[in-house]
C-alpha cells in the first residue's frame, strides 16, 4: 500500500503549524507537498484563492496511465461527496420556487416507500439526522459492495423500500448515510420534471460558468478531459472507476477552477438569495446544533472556522472548502486513492493563512486508564483499550493523544474517562456516548456448532450459511465465507460487522442481527 508518507506527512506538519514561511513562495512549498506524483503516477489538481494573493493552481500526475496523458489544470475529476452540496441547493431552489418545502415529509415525494417515510423530512434526511440506512452498505450485505455492480437512483429507491426500520428516530442522532442524497436528486426530478443532473446545469452550472462541471449519471458516457482512476496494488496501480449510475450523493465531474468559482459564488452570495448561508446552517438535535449543514460540514482545524467536505468515489478524491474569517477558498482534486485529499488541502491553503496559534501539549489527569473490552451502549460497538510496550493507551490498536485531564483524542472525538467503570466517546457536535466495559466471550466449539443454519433476510435480498471451520464460525455469502471473532456475550466481529445472536426462550438462536456501521440491527431470521 501507498501510505501517506514520512516526508510528505512532515511537510505537511510543517506547513499546517507555521503558515507562509519567509523568503518561500507558495508554489514552491505546494510542489514539495506533491513531490511523490510524477509522470509515471496519477496525482492531484490544487487550486487555492486567497485576497491580494495571486491564485495558485497547480496538477500533478498523469491523468490516464496506460497512454501517459498527463493532467492539467482543467481536467475533470469525480468529486465524491463534495458532489452532496449540489444536490442540496437544487433542492433549495425548489424551496425558492414554491414547489416543496424542507419540512415536506418523505413519502409526499416518494410514496412507494414504507411507513417510515411519513416521519422523515427533507430536511432531516439533508443534514443526516434522519436515520436512514445506507442503501450502499445495504447492497454490501447483499453481496455487491458500491461499485461491484451498476446501480442508479431507481435501484437505491428499491433497496430503500424494503427496509422495514430506521437507524433511529429522526431527530435523536447524527449518522452519514448517502440514501438521503440519492432520494433527493430523485425528488428534484420528480418536483421539476427534469433530472438532477440538467436541473443544476440549466439553474447553477451554466448562469455561473461552471463550464466543465455535469455528473456521472450514466458512468459509460464519453467525458472529454475526465481523468481515470487509480487505487494503489502492490508496487504499481490499477484502474478504479466507479462504474455506476446512482448519483446526487456523489457523480459530480468537475474541475478544481469550477470548485472555486462555486465557493466564490457562495462567498459572495452570487447563485441565488442566501444559498451558502443555507446550506452551511447547521442541523440540530434537540437543543444541539451538529457539524453538518446540507451538504457542508463545519470544522475548525488550529480553530479557524472552516466550511467544507470532502469526498471519495473508487479512486477519485476530493476536497473543496472556504476559510470565511480569512476570505480564502481551496479545492482539490485527485485520481489517486492512496491521496488525503483534505490533509493535503489543508496544507496548501495553510501557504495563505495567517499562523495558527502555537498550541501547548496537554496532559492526561489521573482518572484510572481503561484497559481490555469495552461496549458502546448506543450502538453495541465493541472497542479494545490497551497499551504500547512504552505504557501510552492504545483504543483498538492506535495510540490515543493526551487533550486535558482525562481526555484523550480519538479523530474529531473525544475520550472522556470518568473513573475505572465510566468511559464517554464526545463526537464533534457534543454528543455523549457511553461506554460500558464487557468480559470477553470464549464460546466453545459446541456452542458454535448449535448456530450453524441458514439465516435469510427480506430487506438485504440475502441468505446467509453459518458452518463451523477449524473451530470458528464462518457466514458465507454468495459462496464465500469470513471468519468471525467472538467479542461479548452472543456478539461475534467480523467482516460482515457487528453480528448480533438473537435467541428464543429456550435459549436456541433464532436470528442474527448485523450492524456494518451505515445500517443497525438487520435482522437475518434462522430457516427451519
Amino acid at each position: 500500500m501507498r501510505d501517506l508518507t514520512p516526508p510528505v506527512a512532515a511537510v505537511v506538519a510543517l506547513l499546517v503549524a507555521v503558515g507562509p514561511a519567509a523568503g518561500q513562495e507558495a508554489p514552491d512549498a505546494i510542489d514539495a507537498l506533491f513531490a511523490r506524483w510524477s509522470a509515471r503516477t496519477p496525482g492531484c489538481a490544487v487550486g487555492v484563492d486567497a485576497p491580494e494573493r495571486p491564485p495558485l493552481r497547480r496538477v500533478y500526475g498523469l491523468a490516464e496511465m496506460e497512454h501517459g496523458v498527463p493532467a492539467r489544470v482543467d481536467t475533470i475529476y469525480e468529486a465524491g461527496s463534495v458532489s452532496k452540496q449540489f444536490t442540496a441547493a437544487a433542492v433549495l431552489l425548489l424551496v425558492d420556487d414554491g414547489v416543496l418545502s424542507l419540512d415536506d415529509a418523505l413519502s409526499k415525494w416518494i410514496p412507494e416507500l414504507p411507513e417510515w417515510a411519513d416521519v422523515v423530512t427533507i430536511r432531516r434526511m439533508l443534514d443526516h439526522t434522519a436515520g436512514l440506512r445506507d442503501w450502499g452498505a445495504v447492497a454490501a450485505m447483499e453481496g455487491w459492495p458500491r461499485g461491484t455492480r451498476d446501480s442508479d437512483n431507481a435501484d437505491v429507491v428499491r433497496i430503500m423500500s424494503r427496509q422495514t426500520a430506521l437507524n433511529f428516530e429522526p431527530g435523536t442522532e447524527w449518522s452519514y448515510s448517502n440514501s438521503g442524497y440519492n432520494l433527493a436528486a430523485v425528488i428534484v426530478e420528480r418536483a421539476s420534471g427534469r433530472s438532477l443532473a440538467e436541473f443544476t446545469r440549466t439553474r447553477l452550472f451554466d448562469p455561473l460558468g461552471m463550464s466543465r462541471t455535469s455528473w456521472r449519471d450514466d458512468h459509460a458516457r464519453v467525458v472529454p478531459g475526465r481523468a481515470d482512476a487509480y487505487a494503489p496494488s502492490g508496487s504499481g496501480w490499477r484502474r478504479d472507476m466507479p462504474f455506476e449510475d446512482a448519483y446526487g450523493n456523489g457523480g459530480l465531474l468537475t474541475t478544481v477552477d469550477d470548485l472555486l468559482i462555486w465557493n466564490r459564488a457562495l462567498e459572495e452570495d452570487r447563485a441565488f438569495p442566501g444559498l451558502g448561508a443555507r446550506l452551511a446552517e447547521r442541523g440540530s438535535i434537540g437543543e444541539r446544533r451538529t457539524h453538518y449543514g446540507l451538504g457542508l460540514q463545519h470544522d475548525a482545524p488550529g480553530d479557524r472556522p472552516e466550511i467544507g467536505h470532502a469526498g471519495v468515489t473508487a479512486g477519485y478524491r476530493g476536497w473543496a472548502a472556504r476559510y470565511p474569517e480569512d476570505g480564502v477558498s481551496v479545492a482539490i482534486l485527485c485520481n489517486a486513492g492512496d491521496a488525503d485529499a483534505r490533509l493535503l488541502g489543508r496544507a496548501a491553503a495553510a501557504r495563505f493563512l495567517p499562523p495558527a496559534p502555537a498550541e501547548g501539549v496537554a496532559a492526561a489527569g489521573d482518572a484510572p486508564l481503561p484497559e481490555g473490552l469495552w461496549v458502546d451502549v448506543r450502538t453495541g460497538q465493541p472497542v479494545t483499550f490497551g497499551r504500547t510496550a512504552a505504557g501510552a493507551l492504545t483504543m483498538g490498536g492506535r495510540p490515543l493523544a493526551a487533550a486535558g485531564p482525562d481526555l484523550f483524542a480519538v479523530g474529531d472525538d473525544r475520550l472522556q474517562i470518568v473513573d475505572a467503570g465510566t468511559l464517554f466517546r464526545v463526537t464533534a457536535d457534543g454528543d455523549r456516548r457511553r461506554l460500558e466495559r464487557r468480559e470477553p466471550w470464549a464460546p466453545t466449539t459446541e456452542d458454535l456448532v448449535a448456530l450453524e443454519g441458514v439465516y435469510v433476510s427480506d430487506e438485504a435480498a440475502a441468505r446467509l450459511e453459518a458452518t463451523v471451520r477449524n473451530g470458528r464460525l464462518v457466514l458465507s455469502l454468495n459462496g464465500r465465507g469470513s471468519a468471525l471473532a467472538p467479542s461479548h456475550t452472543d456478539v461475534f466481529t467480523g467482516p460482515p460487522g457487528l453480528v448480533r445472536l438473537e435467541r428464543d426462550a429456550t435459549g436456541r438462536a433464532v436470528a442474527l442481527h448485523i450492524d456494518n456501521g451505515r445500517v443497525r440491527d438487520m435482522r437475518f431470521r434462522r430457516l427451519d
